[in-house]
Parts: C-alpha cells; sequence; structure tokens
C-alpha cells in the first residue's frame, strides 16, 4: 500500500466523520467493498520522553511507517456488504461506517480520493476493529527498532 505523500494525514482523537464522509461523496463502492481513510500517523518531532528527533531520523521513520500502516475508519459499505445470511449469521457484521478497523496491509487496492490515502478491500478481510489506532500503528512501526 501508499500512503501519498500530500495526504495530511489523520487526528484519531479530533476528526469529524460526517466531514470525511461528504469528502468521499462521489465515490460509491460495489459488490462486497469497503471504503477505508488509512490512517496516517501526524508529524511529530518528538519522542514519548521529549527527545527531538532529527529531520533524517523523521524521514527514514516515516518511510517505514508508509509500509507498515495496517489501520484506517471505514468511510463507506457497498450495498451488499455483510447482506450474506450464511455467512454472517453467526458474527453479524465485522465493522460499520466509524470504525477504525485492522487489515492487511496487502489487502485491497488503495488510491488517493481527492487528496486522501484510502483504499478499497473486501468485506471478509477485516482483521479486526480497534479503539485507538495509534496504538497499533505505534506497535508496527516499533518493530524495527
Amino acid at each position: 500500500m501508499e500512503i501519498y505523500e500530500d495526504d495530511p494525514g489523520i487526528d484519531p482523537k479530533n476528526y469529524n466523520f460526517e466531514e470525511l464522509q461528504k469528502i468521499y461523496e462521489g465515490y460509491t463502492p460495489v459488490g462486497w467493498g469497503i471504503v477505508v481513510r488509512v490512517f496516517k500517523p501526524l508529524k511529530r518531532n518528538k519522542t514519548a520522553g521529549g527527545v527531538i528527533l532529527p529531520d533524517s531520523t523523521l524521514s527514514e521513520l516515516q518511510q517505514r511507517e508508509k509500509f507498515y500502516t495496517f489501520t484506517g475508519l471505514v468511510i463507506k459499505l457497498a450495498q451488499g456488504v455483510y447482506q450474506d445470511l450464511d455467512k454472517y449469521s453467526l458474527t453479524g457484521s465485522y465493522c460499520k461506517p466509524g470504525d477504525w478497523i485492522h487489515f492487511s496491509r496487502s489487502e485491497g487496492r488503495s488510491f488517493a480520493w481527492r487528496g486522501l490515502t484510502s483504499v478499497q478491500i473486501q468485506e471478509d478481510r477485516v482483521l479486526g476493529v480497534v479503539d485507538k489506532p495509534e496504538d497499533l500503528a505505534a506497535l508496527s512501526s516499533q518493530l524495527f527498532f
């Protein structure tokens, strides 16, 4: 998956879901597709301990992070998503618009919609629902230190 350079990122603690939905007006997923706004951590130049990181380190971290982003905000579901009662009678829907989800980076097709990094995945490719996407992104970027 490619994270687009001009993408401003999303602050999971401070965003307006209705505004994001308006941005995606004009794009309708079909079949069993789920449109996801990919979580791109906001650029930070300090560690949790307050250490200021040089630009070269930030650039390297951002390069690593863009390949290990597995979370996103569900924006839209196609009409057929989770409608197969034989398949989903025990589990029900995996997710709904407004949920933060976890998915494999190799799933779906990435695209930029109005400058926002997006992906469309199939309904059964959701690995889990996530309360705080920054926790999952932080874990994945720490795997290589």
